[in-house]
């Protein structure tokens, strides 16, 4: 679906996500096979190609056997010839337009139960995706996302990621699900079930459940989880982790997500639980009763 522009060497596209989007514009090998790179699925949220957008952010992409990036909004230069790089500076410059429109990507887990969904967050290898694939196969939940999700201001989840044919071995080996995985329960890709609660999963010996209620601390931690986006820090592949990005933020968008932070704090409850699986489980079952 490659727009050509002017040469024939040059083409473009745009990859949205939730409504925004970004055009890649620039080598026509480089622009293919950036359509192709299985990355944009790992993550970007609900991601689809279209033809290109004059009102979007554009990265425009060279071929070139040494790197470079011209850092920029609305507009980024690349010069190098890895489409994860691409990919990865596309995802940065669409959360700019996702917060100017009342979205947030952010990182965790989720699951849901007649249109309510838990959103697990917190540190990598705290249990969150373990801790949603035994919701899924022992309380009746539904896989709505893994690694992150797209919300608006609403709490609703409106983006996701697909990604239970990707598990992590040890995850499929700890659950013994690599031959019927496609069973698991995912929900509708157009639904958007409502955030309940705010989760962070630890498991540890000792079983303990602490509501955060409406603390500093709620507020601090949810202006973090809306935050870490836009300010380059996840999921920056570019140049073999070597060269981080550069934050898009914005006062205006900083202050909106302080004041979004506090009403969830204040009307979502925020929910630390520790201990074994089944402990972990229970208390987030009894959310819903």
């Amino acid at each position: 679906m490659t727009q050509k522009f002017g040469t024939k060497s040059k083409v473009g596209l745009a990859l949205e996500s939730c409504g925004v989007g970004v055009n890649i514009i620039g080598n026509e090998a480089l622009v293919s096979k950036t359509v192709n790179d299985k990355l944009i699925k790992k993550i970007v949220t609900s991601p689809s190609i279209h033809i290109v957008n004059k009102n979007y952010p554009s990265v425009f992409v060279n071929l070139s056997k040494k790197f470079r990036l011209e850092e920029g909004y609305p507009k980024s230069i690349y010069y190098g010839n890895n489409t994860n790089d691409i990919v990865s500076i596309a995802k940065h410059l669409l959360e700019r337009p996702k917060q100017e429109n009342g979205m947030y990507s952010i990182h965790g887990s989720a699951v849901s139960k007649e249109g309510k969904a838990i959103f697990l967050f917190g540190w990598k290898d705290t249990g969150k995706s373990s801790t949603a694939i035994n919701l899924v196969k022992n309380k009746g939940f539904k896989f709505v996302s893994d690694g992150q999700a797209t919300i608006n201001n609403n709490a609703r989840i409106v983006g996701k990621i697909k990604l239970l044919e990707e598990l992590s071995p040890y995850i499929k080996e700890h659950y013994k699900i690599s031959e019927n995985i496609k069973e698991l329960k995912q929900d509708d890709q157009k639904e958007r079930p409502k955030i309940i609660a705010f989760v962070y999963p630890q498991i540890t010996n000792r079983n303990v459940t602490i509501r955060w209620g409406k603390s500093k601390k709620s507020i601090f931690h949810m202006y973090e989880l809306l935050s870490i986006e836009i300010r380059g820090i996840y999921n920056c592949y570019i140049n073999g982790f070597r060269r981080p990005l550069s934050s898009l933020d914005t006062i205006s968008l900083s202050v909106k997500r302080v004041a979004l932070a506090r009403k969830f704090a204040e009307t979502i409850p925020i929910i630390q639980i520790k201990g074994n699986m089944h402990f972990i489980c229970n208390e987030i079952e009894k959310l819903f009763n």
